[in-house]
């Protein structure tokens, strides 16, 4: 094996979970846990851990009620 694939390999991988990291930004794990568990287990694995999650829910915007002046 050619010295330059010793790190070539290590690097697409953390590629990929940097990958399937921001896949997961939107969605209920976030980037961060979806990251790590995508180093820790295969990215693809994770890929499938994710289309199976729902997306985040976006926040209700606030409604300023209106008070009466005496």
């Amino acid at each position: 094996m050619p010295p330059t694939m010793g790190l070539l390999l290590p690097t697409i991988y953390v590629v990929m979970s940097v990958m399937v990291g921001l896949c997961g930004a939107g969605r209920k794990p976030g980037f961060v846990v979806s990251f790590l568990l995508s180093l820790l287990v295969t990215p693809f694995v994770m890929l499938l851990l994710l289309y199976a999650t729902r997306p985040r829910e976006p926040a209700r915007p606030v409604v300023a009620r209106k008070t009466k002046r005496h």
